[in-house]
């Protein structure tokens, strides 16, 4: 199986891996993902856009996780001051 590169693919499938990298510069992690799987699902040779995908998917898991633990305090600290009004 011999490895392809950008340089190979075709003009609609460089468009599309060059949205993919642009996507993930703005962090716009699933439509990147969605690109990637697209262009290697045609080209699975495409090492680059292997390697891309993954580490893709891996950064957008992390910043899952940790968008979790970062619950805004915002709609409490609401509450808190509407009963202080509603007690004076």
């Amino acid at each position: 199986m011999a490895i392809k590169t950008e340089k190979e693919l075709s003009e609609t499938q460089r468009s599309h891996w060059l949205k993919a990298v642009a996507a993930i510069e703005l962090r716009n992690f699933g439509y990147a993902i969605s690109l990637l799987q697209g262009i290697l699902k045609q080209e699975p040779q495409f090492l680059t856009a292997r390697r891309l995908l993954r580490r893709t998917e891996v950064t957008k898991s992390k910043s899952a996780k940790k968008s979790f633990f970062n619950i805004s305090t915002a709609p409490i600290a609401v509450m808190k001051a509407q009963r202080e009004i509603k007690k004076d």
